[in-house]
């Protein structure tokens, strides 16, 4: 019975290193993401109100799918809130508006050009 619970320890470890090693090669993923939601000023887009990408995509000018798709990792990683099928502003969002007092919009378009 012990041999069991150490077998499932060992896969428990490695299921973690090559998970750990997923989210490392994939590292580039998120701060690109967050580069090209700045860059078409989905933040600007999304008001009060929660939104579905497809209107977000009619606003900006993007595709809808691939936009729900960067927005559902955003949102997986704290940047906008996801209820449902629709996406709200929390904290960090808000921080990517134009407007915020303390906008990171610029900010995040900069880091995100290929020079960095």
């Amino acid at each position: 019975m012990e041999s069991s619970s150490i077998h499932v320890r060992e896969t428990d470890e490695n299921t973690d290193s090559v998970m750990r090693l997923v989210e490392i090669s994939a590292g580039y993923w998120l701060p690109r993401a967050l580069h090209v939601v700045a860059d078409l000023a989905v933040a600007d887009a999304l008001d009060e109100e929660p939104r579905s990408a497809e209107y977000l995509a009619e606003k900006v000018g993007a595709d809808a799918d691939a936009l729900d798709r960067v927005l559902r990792l955003l949102a997986s990683n704290g940047v906008f809130h996801r209820r449902g099928r629709k996406y709200a502003h929390n904290v960090l969002s808000l921080a990517l508006r134009s407007d915020h007092p303390q906008s990171m919009r610029a900010y995040v378009r900069l880091v995100g050009l290929p020079v960095f």
